[in-house]
């Protein structure tokens, strides 16, 4: 089976050259994935929703692991999330600021039916692009984690996997072996004659 890395290294800051290694390796044809998130771990808030929409737009039948090399904060937490499987450093953490979660006032109701309902029109006046930004990151964060639970804490290895994030990597190796182990005895156990 053919297995790909990609290395998102979070200290570049230009989005151009970020989107296009995300593009790059993922253009190629391989069915696995593994995007490795390396670097000071945050990311701009539009640059973080740009690369997050590449990844869950990604050609079909492709399996992303994502694998946090850093701790991550607030939008790069939204690229790690976006893998199917997750993997992080053993003692990483990810952190979503308080701040990321901004209250929904200054939204303006819409006259016109040809905007999508779920995101109005909002006044230039009313909130900075980058409040628009962190809202935005914090609806899709909120798909994965309870927001209002983890903000302003560092949510560590164990906490993740609680959260069914991480996959219990020793419980999968030791189930994988009891039913090796069970295979092989039932492949050598002796067939009953009728």
């Amino acid at each position: 089976m053919t297995h790909r890395n990609i290395q998102l290294d979070l200290a570049e800051t230009h989005p151009t050259i970020l989107l296009n290694t995300l593009r790059a390796g993922l253009a190629k044809k391989s069915p696995r994935i593994e995007l490795e998130i390396i670097g000071p771990g945050c990311i701009m808030a539009d640059t973080a929703l740009m690369l997050y929409d590449e990844l869950m737009n990604r050609p079909p039948g492709i399996f992303l692991t994502t694998n946090a090399r850093s701790c991550l904060l607030n939008g790069a937490v939204l690229l790690w999330l976006a893998g199917e499987h997750r993997t992080m450093r053993h003692d990483a953490w990810i952190q979503v600021d308080s701040t990321i979660q901004l209250p929904e006032s200054g939204k303006r109701k819409s006259k016109s039916s040809n905007l999508a309902p779920s995101e109005p029109p909002i006044r230039s006046s009313d909130e900075s692009p980058s409040d628009t930004d962190y809202r935005i990151i914090a609806r899709y964060l909120d798909m994965y984690l309870p927001l209002e639970d983890v903000s302003d804490r560092r949510v560590f290895v164990p906490e993740l996997h609680d959260l069914g994030l991480i996959d219990d990597i020793e419980s999968e190796m030791e189930l994988a072996q009891i039913f090796s182990h069970a295979k092989s005895t039932t492949s050598d156990s002796p067939k009953l004659e009728k």
